[in-house]
């Protein structure tokens, strides 16, 4: 996992619910962070490279978020596979 981009993931989230006071819990695996809310579960998965492996990632988790870095491979990956 990219750690910059994990570390602007949980600081989104966290100031995204700024407002809300929902957020209960962030806990950092090896595969995602989940972010545990009041009402729900969210997994978010950084990847660096989007490839076919993360629809199995996803498949398990009722909410989940991709998060990646903004490249011409990870949009063309987006493009075709949506």
């Amino acid at each position: 996992m990219n750690q910059a981009l994990k570390d602007w993931t949980i600081n989104y989230v966290k100031h995204k619910d700024m407002a809300f006071r929902k957020l209960l819990n962030v806990e950092e695996k090896k595969e995602c962070i989940m972010f545990k809310f009041k009402d729900k579960a969210v997994a978010h998965f950084v990847i660096d490279q989007l490839d076919t492996a993360i629809f199995a990632l996803i498949k398990d988790h009722e909410h989940a978020t991709i998060v990646c870095p903004n490249i011409e491979d990870n949009l063309e990956f987006l493009l075709k596979e949506w």
